[in-house]
């Protein structure tokens, strides 16, 4: 979403915010570079759409799976 983001801002290449917003969201180091240009097309953002909902499933059953919390505690 933060790419799809930046493309509706127009931003066209990537810059040191850009990168820095991509990395934070990925949680992890991507390789970019600035001024490498921001491509969305439709297989890059069906990967990352589908990522991303496996990381909500993962969200989801995590906590669907909790404890009861007893009141008080």
């Amino acid at each position: 979403m933060t790419v799809r983001n930046l493309c509706a801002h127009g931003i066209t290449v990537f810059n040191r915010k850009a990168i820095t917003r991509v990395t934070t969201a990925a949680g992890r180091n991507i390789a970019l570079k600035e001024g490498d240009p921001i491509k969305l097309d439709k297989k890059r953002f069906t990967n990352y759409t589908a990522t991303l909902r496996a990381f909500a499933r993962a969200l989801a059953d995590g906590v669907t799976n909790l404890p009861d919390v007893k009141k008080g505690s």
